[in-house]
């Protein structure tokens, strides 16, 4: 929607199975919420390197994708968020080095896209190319010996976020930054190796989700077997996204310790005790806040009304290129279910608000509608500062929350009451798990951003 942050990517990978592309495949497209720009995988085939991309989805992609029977396969999913939207940004990206060919797939973002391109040789091939390509070319140029060997040097000093499969012929990596902004989980079928963003593509693909990779470690399945290398020391302190649990994440997944069902759930106990009020009916926005409506119901003894009917058929408002058109995409999305909501005061449930677009058209179908009240809560504190870390976030003149007190917001909405959840209140909820970063919120981040 376009009232929502969106997430750059989502990687997979499969080492030791030799249907090994069709489970990249079926993986992917349990990731497919985390971009629907383009897709692609590469895979080995007779000891080289071949990858295939595709605008559009792994539904587009797959007719395209050979019937090869591999051992190994990396792939992803993309929502663009540096580069452009066009076929030579799609991933993974093969790189050639001394030893051979590397392919590589990312999901987050370089700050400091500078010191990578000073890496490498000048040339316009490398001042046009996005932060995945001049990882993957880095990378590729290092490769002279072992794959380790060419990560570790590419990573040594490179800044968040990130996390990374990379591949040659006959060894798989995977990396996640030292703040481990990133989700990354290795998990195992029978004796395969499975990387992937987020455990609910490990479970479609019939596979025991095993661990995380650990912030600052480097997974590596070779022919040798299954190893862990220490790449960096990790700090003190991580840096988790918080949004990965209150939106990116499909609720069927385990990021960060935490079933995200259950922790939107408890987001929503949180909030219904911080601000609860008088109503007749708990109404979620679909699909995304629904698990968090669950908790405030549950809280506050208010009923649970699916009274907003979603349409998966509508395309996804954020792409289109006008505010005008995001309008009209969500006013064909999500519809009022009239009975349910007229002469009712009802309680508006969502997960976060960022433009601001979706929650104010809302607001003006329920009160269309009938609703004698409507009052709105946010399972997450008010987004008032941009994203460096891999997140489509918009300038911070854009943030609806950005230099407003809830007063205002509350009258731009035109709600009868505007409540979000308190910043003590997340993380108190994601405890015992610290470590978060919490720059949409404060605007102060875990590492210097300009």
């Amino acid at each position: 929607m376009s009232d929502k942050f969106q997430d750059q990517c989502g990687v997979f990978g499969v080492y030791g199975h030799t249907d090994a592309l069709t489970l990249t495949l079926r993986g992917l497209s349990a990731l497919q919420h985390r971009g629907q720009q383009s897709a692609g995988v590469a895979f080995a085939h007779e000891g080289k390197l071949q990858h295939v991309t595709m605008m559009g989805t792994v539904r587009d992609l797959a007719p395209r994708v050979p019937g090869t029977l591999t051992d190994a396969a990396i792939g992803h999913v993309r929502y663009c968020t540096s580069g452009g939207s066009s076929i030579e940004y799609a991933q993974p990206f093969l790189s050639d080095g001394p030893r051979g060919r590397i392919a590589l797939c990312h999901n987050g973002h370089i700050v400091d896209l500078r010191q990578l391109r000073e890496a490498l040789p000048s040339g316009e091939e490398f001042d046009r190319a996005n932060d995945s390509q001049l990882l993957a070319h880095r990378v590729g140029m290092l490769f002279t010996s072992d794959l380790e060997s060419a990560i570790r040097e590419t990573f040594h000093s490179v800044t968040p976020a990130y996390s990374v499969l990379v591949m040659s012929s006959d060894t798989l990596c995977a990396v996640r930054d030292p703040l481990g902004m990133r989700p990354l989980s290795v998990g195992r079928k029978g004796s395969a190796t499975i990387v992937s963003s987020e455990t609910c593509a490990l479970n479609a693909v019939g596979a025991t989700d095993v661990r995380d990779v650990h912030p600052g470690e480097i997974v590596v399945a070779a022919p040798d077997g299954l190893r862990s290398l220490s790449r960096a020391s990790p700090r003190a302190d991580p840096a988790y996204c918080v949004f990965e649990l209150i939106y990116f994440a499909r609720p069927d997944s385990v990021i960060f310790g935490h079933s995200v069902a259950e922790f939107r759930q408890r987001c929503g106990e949180r909030l219904a005790n911080e601000m609860p009020v008088p109503a007749d009916v708990v109404v979620p926005v679909p699909d995304s806040a629904i698990f968090g409506a669950l908790g405030y119901a549950r809280a506050s003894g208010i009923e649970l009304s699916m009274a907003l009917f979603r349409s998966d058929v509508v395309g996804r408002s954020f792409i289109e290129p006008t505010s005008a058109a995001r309008t009209k995409t969500i006013s064909s999305k999500l519809s009022p279910i009239t009975s349910l909501i007229k002469g009712r005061r009802i309680i508006l449930v969502d997960d976060s608000i960022v433009r601001g677009n979706t929650c104010l058209h809302l607001v003006r179908m329920f009160r269309e509608a009938g609703a004698r009240e409507v009052h709105v809560r946010v399972t997450s504190p008010p987004t008032i500062a941009s994203c460096y870390f891999g997140i489509d976030t918009p300038d911070d003149r854009e943030l609806f929350a950005h230099g407003r007190d809830a007063a205002e917001m509350r009258r731009l909405l035109d709600a009868d009451s505007l409540e979000f959840l308190s910043i003590r209140g997340l993380f108190e909820t994601a405890a015992p798990i610290t470590g978060f970063c919490k720059g949409c919120f404060s605007g102060i981040y875990p590492i210097r951003v300009n």
